[in-house]
């Protein structure tokens, strides 16, 4: 066990629409900061297929009682109050976007709710994420987290962003527990963070399409040669 680090297996909780699943005994490098797991081999497939199908079974569930869903979406707006609560508390910023599958139309859409980290360069999306989306894993990417440790990821993709009618076509590191918006897509779809509103929203410079900026920064001319441009974004 490396610096009491590596626990071989422990249970794995996730949560969806207020109610919780038990995965026992999963396998992998288990974050002590963050909780997030690193899968050993067949894992992975395992904790998805796990979480996906309760999932499935919680929107069964709900589809079938319309009162249950009625009695949900009643408190709602308490819901809403207590998450800007403690978004305000903790300082975090969230938006709505949606996901699909860019190669495979056929399968639907995903509407999450991702947290905004301008720090961060990628799209970040959980594992159970990128099976319902049935992504293509392009190749394994070395990524360095929170606590200063680097390891490997998937990269997979591709990915469809919406965001308030700005689409971009990207990829995403498979880490986490929860979707994670970085600069590439923000940068991409022309987003902008309002620090005082915590909120998200296109530039208000260029309100009806996406503005890229790519200028030239410096031009060179020497004697018996052709200029040399050095571009930058």
């Amino acid at each position: 066990m490396e610096l009491g680090w590596n626990m071989p297996t422990r249970d794995m909780v996730f949560s969806f629409r207020g109610r919780s699943k038990n995965v026992p005994a999963v396998h992998g490098w288990h974050c002590p900061m963050c909780g997030e797991c690193e899968f050993d081999e067949g894992e992975r497939r395992r904790y998805s297929e796990a979480v996906y199908a309760f999932a499935a079974a919680v929107d069964a569930e709900d589809a079938a009682k319309p009162s249950h869903i009625n009695r949900r979406f009643c408190r709602l707006s308490v819901c809403f109050t207590l998450a800007n609560i403690t978004e305000d508390i903790m300082g975090l910023i969230y938006t709505d976007i949606t996901l699909s599958n860019a190669r495979k139309p056929g399968i639907k859409p995903l509407l999450v709710s991702a947290l905004v980290d301008t720090g961060a360069v990628h799209l970040c999306i959980p594992e159970h994420i990128a099976l319902q989306l049935d992504l293509d894993t392009y190749e394994e990417r070395e990524v360095e987290t929170a606590d200063g440790t680097s390891r490997k990821r998937p990269y997979v993709g591709p990915i469809l962003v919406n965001f308030d009618k700005r689409h971009c076509l990207t990829g995403a590191m498979v880490l986490g527990n929860e979707v994670l918006l970085g600069a590439i897509p923000m940068e991409d779809m022309d987003l902008v963070v309002n620090p005082s509103r915590r909120t998200v929203t296109v530039n208000p410079a260029n309100p009806n399409f996406a503005v890229s900026k790519a200028k030239c920064v410096t031009t060179t001319f020497a004697r018996s040669q052709a200029p040399t441009w050095e571009w930058g974004c």
